[in-house]
């Protein structure tokens, strides 16, 4: 038999477990590493890679989107700026696009960021999100400037959340 304040935290952790993961998740509710598999799979008018594999052995893609710009600089950012030249990190002219880069959570049970980002994807891709709702704009501004998605920065965590 286990003691009693031990028997309360596994009853209180499968109820926000149970809680955390409910069955009646709306369609457009894309969270689960399957989504994200799917998600990347789809991309066609950007580029997916396996950015690295995290410590568990999971995949952790980076889809990027737009063309990367040459930075035309000899040294990476910390010696740059320590140098007191950050133009040797960057020579930039004016002509540069923006660079917008999205880090999906690093905690395993922030839902939210990865349903986000995995509809964002779908946006690049289509124009509308899971709920087939259109996003011109939002769309548009792929055009406009790099971006850079990571859906999930830990695959590991939202694993143990299933």
């Amino acid at each position: 038999m286990l003691p009693q304040g031990i028997a309360t935290a596994l009853i209180l952790i499968a109820g926000f477990t149970a809680a955390a993961q409910p069955t009646n998740l709306p369609p457009f509710w894309k969270s689960r590493l399957l989504d994200i598999d799917a998600a990347v799979k789809d991309v066609r008018k950007g580029n997916v890679r396996v950015l690295t594999k995290s410590a568990g052995g999971r995949k952790i893609y980076l889809a990027s989107y737009g063309e990367k710009q040459s930075r035309n600089g000899s040294a990476n950012y910390n010696s740059a700026v320590a140098g007191t030249d950050p133009a040797s990190y960057a020579r930039k002219d004016g002509t540069q696009r923006p660079v917008v880069f999205l880090l999906g959570p690093v905690h395993g049970a922030e839902f939210e960021g990865i349903v986000g980002l995995v509809n964002l994807l779908r946006i690049a891709e289509t124009g509308k999100d899971w709920r087939g709702r259109e996003w011109k704009e939002l769309a548009g501004n792929f055009t406009r400037c790099r971006v850079l998605i990571v859906p999930s920065a830990n695959p590991d965590g939202r694993a143990r959340q299933i």
